[in-house]
């Protein structure tokens, strides 16, 4: 089959983060493997408007016979019209959603898509091929992992599984990302080098934040690629696509210590010269002395920690199991023992949070050794344990609004003005002071970062 997998675009174009899309990656190396042409649109990175998407997919609608999406909860209104218009184009062509949100919803997803004919549920770099062989009538539907489909007008879903051998899967197809080719946008805006990519060591969370749908997505169970595949990935980027620094985008890359501090081992043995900075998110828990110098040795320059509050009563809410004072000592042991830098990540908004508990979170934020603060509001993310306590009942303009930049509800005895101006005090009080402005002028390498530094500055102004 002659495939495309598509990157959707915002369609309130909220270009916060332009980075390629690995997930994406992963299913065209799995799908190259199976025999199948595949190519990639990063509809998102080119900016492209829903009208030049359909000028240029109209050029070519006789070409694909499948196109699959890229699916996050914030872009429904984007999946739902980027599907519509192929159906409209060309009522043959087969289209496929995978990704967070028919991961968690897939019976909502086809229920209310019909212009979608499958949903991925989980992992799609097997369970793609094996629905092309389905599709081709060379194996039942009712036996792929991870699949959605109608029978009759009923939605089924299929057993979910997880892939407990990363090996068995091929690195992400990187020359149909072509990562050299983005602009620097990466996570957390600062980098060290111009040329950035993103990198997947492990998959998996074992953690249970009532916030989070990263364990629901990807597992509790943690699994782990062979280090000589991650070590032949880096050299790749480095060779042929000349990136100078990676993005780990594993939901805890300290998650364990052992084998992280095995890949910082080999880094630094065979000399491999790598800038990386950890901006999904650590915990402060799975880090120690040795492991952060051994790190930063290796090439990590950068890390971020999820804090989430200042308020131990309200870090007890989000079930995040650490303490105020485990938070201090671990922002400290690694200002003392190393020179990386710190971003720290703040909830702001969250249920049974209090305008008096955010103010605390804001002077808790300003009293620690951290160089960078990012304070998001509370999003109640479909599959989380605090969007099913909250038993909420969303549309798809709700859908659209999940983004940590908007605030579609608030949860407290305030609105969501009062929420906005308590964040936008918060960037202010932090931000505003001599030695956090100096830092973040050493950190700015492009005339991007400056622009996007502006636009993320205009967006917090208008929440007002």
């Amino acid at each position: 089959m002659h495939i495309l997998l598509i990157n959707p675009n915002d369609l309130y174009r909220r270009r916060y983060i332009i980075l390629p899309n690995l997930a994406l990656g992963y299913v065209a190396a799995g799908l190259e493997a199976s025999g199948h042409k595949v190519e990639i649109w990063d509809e998102h990175k080119e900016n492209r408007s829903l009208d030049k998407f359909k000028t240029k997919l109209c050029k070519v609608k006789d070409t694909f016979d499948l196109i699959g999406f890229y699916f996050p909860t914030s872009y429904y209104s984007a999946v739902l019209q980027y599907a519509n218009l192929v159906k409209s184009i060309n009522d043959n062509i087969i289209t496929i959603v995978g990704g967070p949100h028919p991961t968690i919803e897939p019976l909502m997803t086809l229920r209310d898509i019909k212009s979608i004919d499958f949903a991925i549920s989980g992992e799609g770099e097997e369970a793609l091929p094996e629905l092309i062989e389905a599709i081709r009538g060379r194996r039942r539907f009712e036996d792929v992992c991870n699949l959605a489909w109608r029978r009759e007008g009923k939605v089924i879903i299929n057993e979910r599984k997880f892939l407990n051998d990363l090996d068995k899967i091929p690195i992400p197809a990187w020359h149909l990302l072509k990562p050299d080719t983005y602009p620097l946008a990466p996570i957390g805006i600062f980098t060290k080098k111009k040329n950035v990519a993103p990198i997947v060591f492990t998959r998996g969370c074992p953690f249970g934040c009532n916030f989070c749908a990263a364990s629901v997505i990807s597992g509790r169970v943690l699994r782990h690629r062979n280090l000589k595949n991650i070590i032949e990935e880096i050299s790749l980027l480095k060779s042929k696509y000349n990136i100078e620094e990676i993005q780990p985008i594993d939901d805890c890359i300290t998650a364990n210590r052992e084998y992280i501090a095995s890949l910082c081992n080999i880094l630094i043995k065979q000399k491999i010269r790598i800038h990386w900075a950890c901006t999904n998110g650590v915990r402060v828990d799975t880090i120690d002395k040795e492991l952060i110098q051994l790190m930063e040795e290796a090439g990590c320059y950068s890390i971020s920690i999820g804090i989430e509050s200042g308020v131990q009563r309200v870090l007890d809410l989000m079930k995040k199991n650490i303490s105020i004072e485990e938070i201090k000592e671990k922002i400290s042991l690694v200002k003392n023992f190393s020179s990386i830098r710190i971003a720290g990540y703040f909830v702001m908004g969250y249920p049974g949070e209090t305008l008096i508990d955010m103010q605390k979170t804001i002077d808790f934020a300003c009293s620690l050794k951290i160089d960078r603060a990012n304070f998001f509001n509370f999003t109640p993310l479909p599959g989380t344990a605090a969007y099913n306590n909250l038993n909420l009942k969303y549309n798809k303009l709700i859908f659209d609004k999940l983004f940590l930049y908007s605030i579609p509800i608030t949860f407290g005895d305030y609105s969501s003005k009062a929420l906005k101006r308590v964040m936008l005090k918060a960037n202010m009080k932090f931000y505003l002071r001599p030695k956090i402005i100096l830092g973040l002028l050493k950190e700015i390498k492009s005339i991007h970062q400056v622009l996007t530094i502006i636009m993320r500055v205009k967006g917090l102004i208008r929440r007002i």
